[in-house]
């Protein structure tokens, strides 16, 4: 009788360990799809700042009455949220002159 009582009570104790491992395992499953989601939301919004930027100052770029300090702080915008290679991409889509004072303003 002492040893079914053992068996059972080590059977119980068995079953309660792998309802905690699966607890564990999906509260697991929860935060890494979470922490997913929080980068892909991050991802998304600094991919709509920088097209929403760079889409702005090709717009206004064209404009030759626009003084030069609103393009600088535009471009002091786009280097402060460290955006070097979507503006390396942009100069390589100006032409001429406007390439040429956008690297004479980045430097």
């Amino acid at each position: 009788v002492k040893i079914q009582q053992l068996e059972i009570k080590l059977i119980n104790k068995t079953e309660e360990d792998v309802k905690k491992a699966r607890r564990k395992s999906t509260q697991a499953g929860v935060n890494v799809r979470r922490c997913d989601y929080n980068q892909a939301q991050s991802k998304w919004f600094e991919e709509m700042v920088t097209t929403t930027l760079v889409s702005f100052l090709l717009i206004h770029l064209s404009d030759a009455t626009q003084p030069l300090e609103k393009y600088c702080r535009m471009l002091d915008l786009l280097c402060d949220i460290e955006l070097g290679l979507e503006v390396r991409t942009l100069w390589r889509q100006l032409e001429g002159g406007c390439r040429h004072l956008i690297h004479c303003m980045w430097i």
